[in-house]
């Protein structure tokens, strides 16, 4: 008769899964991989609070810069001067619950006062200008919706214009001091265009930058410029005699302005420039409902090239309405376009990425 063996017990199912988890969470290996690969710096932030290990991961230079390489910094939103007297609107973008806090901030300007105009937006700061009571001038204020602990910054009035033909742009500067702005005068003349920038620092205007460039001809007006990004500054340029287009670069440190052809595909001005501090130099254009996306590439002899990125993209707001769509906006991360139909209204946020879009009552926005 065959004795009967003690049969060793199964760990139950979830014991068993307990035990899987903890020793993945004990591994020095896998679990800076698995905190690589949460959705939002909201949840790296409430994972490093469990335990001083994580925490001891989370805040190593090296891990946060293989985070951010990972998740740059997504849209929350746009601001857009709307047709009623409460000023700007934000528009979120984003549809995550854990940024629902941060989108309720970004909506409130109530605080600031209605009436201003956005220059700028970095990290969650405005630069703006307000009418100045019982003044000449208008004034730049940095306002932070995102941390409202911070207040508003009052910036001193800026130099007076060189000339009655120039133009000014205000941006907040890279290195994100509390107190500093940038401003850029471009004046346009007989054979080109003449550019000074100055920067806020300790309270004074400095000027950081003198530069020109002759062109073919002379451009009657600017169509876009960009923050600056790593030192340099880009803006395009459009005459009306030739309906010529071109991309100028003013480079702060060289105090020099080249110009930078656009792709030879690229025949209208109905385009619009990008530039972050990790996707380069971008452009997106449009042909009637279809965007194409455009990056730039300098080689080691200084030659500019383009390289078309993707499919052509097509908008289906516009298409089923047999309708064209016009450029408006690029985020700087080339996250986001933003284009309106001129004849059905309609201003259409897409993500690049995902090809999802939004439709908006053009309408509300004047001024795009």
């Amino acid at each position: 008769m065959r004795g009967n063996k003690e049969a060793r017990p199964t760990p139950a199912p979830a014991a068993a899964e307990a035990d899987a988890a903890s020793a993945v969470l004990r591994s020095k290996d896998l679990l800076p991989e698995i905190l690589l690969r949460v959705g939002l710096p909201t949840c790296l932030v409430r994972a490093a609070a469990v335990r001083k290990r994580w925490l001891r991961i989370a805040r190593d230079p090296a891990f946060l810069r293989r985070f951010r390489e990972r998740h740059p910094p997504r849209l929350l939103g746009f601001y857009a001067n709307v047709c009623t007297s409460t000023g700007p609107q934000f528009m979120p973008v984003s549809q995550a619950p854990e940024l629902a806090t941060t989108v309720r901030r970004a909506s409130t300007l109530d605080d600031f006062g209605g009436h201003f105009y956005i220059n700028d937006c970095r990290n969650g700061r405005l630069l703006v200008t307000v009418a100045v009571a019982g003044a000449d001038h208008f004034g730049t204020r940095v306002l932070s919706p995102l941390q409202p602990t911070r207040g508003t910054v009052v910036l001193p009035p800026a130099p007076r214009l060189q000339s009655k033909d120039s133009q000014r742009w205000f941006f907040l500067p890279e290195d994100d001091s509390e107190d500093g702005a940038i401003s850029v005068e471009v004046k346009y003349t007989q054979t080109g265009l003449e550019a000074q920038v100055r920067a806020l620092e300790s309270g004074i205007w400095g000027i950081r930058t003198n530069a020109a460039v002759v062109l073919t001809e002379a451009p009657q007006s600017e169509v876009q410029i960009l923050p600056p990004v790593h030192g340099k500054i880009y803006m395009t340029f459009y005459s009306v005699q030739s309906h010529h287009e071109g991309i100028l670069e003013l480079d702060l440190a060289a105090a020099r302005i080249s110009v930078i052809p656009l792709p030879d595909r690229v025949r209208t001005y109905n385009f619009r420039l990008s530039c972050g501090e990790d996707a380069g130099l971008s452009l997106v254009h449009a042909e009637g409902s279809l965007p194409s996306i455009w990056s730039h590439i300098r080689s080691g002899n200084g030659a500019h090239d383009w390289v078309v990125l993707g499919d052509t993209i097509r908008v289906h707001e516009a298409w089923n309405r047999d309708d064209d769509v016009l450029m408006s906006e690029v985020d700087s991360n080339l996250e986001y376009v933003f284009m309106w139909m001129k004849v059905n209204r309609l201003l259409i946020s897409m993500h690049l990425r995902s090809k999802t879009e939004k439709a908006y009552d053009a309408r509300n926005f004047p001024n795009l």
